[in-house]
Parts: structure tokens; sequence; C-alpha cells
């Protein structure tokens, strides 16, 4: 089995462990989720037995919920984690506590009068960034403080995702594809965000700087900006609406003119949906793409044209 970070979580919490999975896989981690890497026919509680017991990390998602919770599977897999920990060197970090949302860590025994709350544990809720940065080290990737490495790792994995992602489907209209359609539009804009501000901070020289509106936001670098807006249709806001990505040699602010009326314009992207994850799909070419890598294939470009002679 490939080596890996083992993501242990509760359900309510799957859309923040997959920005966590996403954001790791993009400094090099590879990372095993259940809802991922179970092939159909497999035991399931022998496959995830396997992958806590072979996997470089074990990183527990403590949350709010979790600790609300009297049944979780999550329990179980700590079960399993801690007796694989007990077997384990004491100076080599393994089990890793996490807290997404800033909830405690619990004090469960881990043996020799030792609880979990021992452990030095990743606080993501006050800053993802550094968290994520924490866990990929202890993974043995590479966070250089470069503002293009990250990105330039981020952005070759696009590829793979792409070829691998033919079976894409348009996300019929309806009440619950509407709130879909709002949430991923949500999740593409702070990752722009997200990105942008990594950045910002990184290199202050490049200026870099983002807006947002409420279907639109911009991120500007350089001399150069561009803008990712949701168009909805007179018919309805998903199946007809576009996501239209435009390109600015400028630093254009959304205070400024019409864009609509601005060129060039890229091709426009669906809300679309493969197998259980939400993205985008362009018109022409028909390839689905995540709203993380969508931000990174063209803050990316933005950033080579500003480090550009």
């Amino acid at each position: 089995m490939t080596r890996h970070i083992f993501l242990s979580y509760v359900r309510e919490n799957a859309s923040t462990v997959d920005r966590l999975a996403a954001d790791l896989r993009a400094l090099g981690v590879t990372v095993w989720l259940d809802r991922e890497n179970i092939v159909p026919g497999r035991r399931w509680r022998d496959a995830i037995r396997e992958a806590i017991r072979a996997g470089d990390l074990f990183v527990a998602c403590f949350s709010r919920e979790f600790l609300t919770r009297d049944v979780s599977y999550m329990n179980e897999e700590l079960i399993i984690a801690i007796e694989e920990l007990r077997l384990r060197p004491t100076d080599r970090a393994w089990f890793i506590p996490a807290s997404l949302d800033g909830a405690s860590i619990p004090p469960r025994s881990i043996g020799a009068g030792e609880t979990l709350t021992d452990l030095q544990w990743v606080d993501l809720g006050s800053d993802w960034n550094r968290g994520v940065k924490m866990i990929a080290e202890l993974a043995g990737a590479s966070t250089s403080t470069n503002p293009r490495n990250s990105l330039t790792a981020k952005a070759a994995n696009i590829g793979n995702a792409r070829e691998m992602q033919k079976n894409w489907q348009q996300f019929i209209w309806t009440p619950e594809g509407v709130a879909a359609a709002s949430s991923e539009l949500s999740n593409l804009f702070e990752s722009v965000r997200s990105i942008a501000g990594e950045l910002a901070q990184k290199a202050p020289n490049l200026q870099i700087e983002f807006e947002r509106a409420p279907s639109t936001c911009a991120v500007r670098v350089g001399k150069r900006s561009v803008l990712f807006s949701w168009l909805p249709s007179s018919v309805n806001e998903v199946e007809h609406a576009r996501l239209y990505v435009l390109e600015y040699p400028w630093r254009y602010r959304l205070s400024g003119p019409n864009f609509s009326t601005l060129e060039p314009r890229k091709c426009p992207y669906r809300f679309a949906k493969l197998n259980s994850v939400y993205g985008w799909s362009s018109d022409t070419a028909g390839e689905f793409i995540t709203s993380e890598d969508l931000a990174i294939e063209y803050i990316d470009d933005l950033l080579s044209d500003a480090e550009s002679p």
C-alpha cells in the first residue's frame, strides 16, 4: 500500500476535510480518505484498519461536531490508531491531533498515564495555512517560502487530474442544485482568497490583492487581473448559468466599468459534479476541474506574467 496520511473525521466535517485533503495534496502529500480509497466490494473495516496502520501519519480531525456525538465510527478509528501509536517509538510523531474549529482535544487515554492532550496538536481553526504546512512538513513535504513553489506543485497536478476526470455530470437544476452551486461558488471564491492571501504574505513586492462582490471575485497580481463571475440566466440559476473567467492586462477593480462588455473573455464553465465532488466543466473542452484547481490555474498564470521580465 502506498505511503500516505490517514484523515479521521466525522461526516459532518466532510467538506472541511475535503479542503484539508486538497491543500495537503497540493503540497505533494498523499492523503487517504475512506470515501475515495476503498474500492467497491472491499470489506471497508479491513481497508480502514490497513490504511491506518500503513500510514505515515494519522491525523485525527476533532471538532465541535465530534465532541457532541455519542456514536461515531471515528471512535473506532481512534482505538485502532491509539493501539498502533503504542507500538511505535515515542520520539517520532505519528498520531497528530488536529482541531478543525477550535474545539478542544479530548483527553482520551493513550496508555502509560498519558492522554491525547499530551500530544502536540495542530490548530487549524485559528490559522489554517500554518496548520496545513505543519502537517505537510511532518509528512516530509517541501513547503519552501518561495511564493511560486506551492502553486507550481499544485498546477502540475491539474493535467493528470483532468485526464482522469472525464465522466463529469452537469448538475440538473433542483432546489438542492441551487444550494450546491451557491456553496461551490463560495468555495471557489474562498480558494481564490486563500491562495492570493498566502502569496501576498510571501511576496509583498508583487502587490497581490483580492476583492469580492456577491457573485464575482477578483485577484490582482502586479499589473494584471483575473475575474471569476457567476452569471445566472433568466431560465434558472444552475442549468443555464455560467461561470466566466476573465483576464485583463490592468489592475481591474469591481467598482470599475461593466466587466461583461470587456474582452478577452475565457470560455465559460458550468457547475458540474463528478461522483461526489462538485466543481466546474468548460463548455468547450468538457473537462471537469475542482474549484481549487481552477483558482490555481489562473492565479499561476497571473504570477508567471508578473514575474516575467
